[in-house]
């Protein structure tokens, strides 16, 4: 039980740096904070370590090596 409440905060703290971060490139970038949010959420479930079994594809938004 406390490994599984270890590892909740650690995604909730995980998760509020992404927010942040998601935060911060929208204001930069006069980017949606939505559209980007929606993003990161289906191409990595907001993982920033999310790596495609099948291809280069990694991170949030899922680039290859090519992007």
């Amino acid at each position: 039980m406390q490994a599984e409440a270890a590892s909740s905060l650690s995604f909730s703290l995980s998760a509020e740096r992404v927010l942040a971060a998601l935060k911060s490139a929208a204001a930069a970038t006069g980017s949606d904070f939505h559209y980007l949010l929606g993003i990161a959420m289906r191409e990595a479930s907001l993982k920033t370590t999310a790596q495609s079994s099948t291809s280069s594809a990694d991170g949030l938004f899922q680039f290859i090596d090519q992007t």
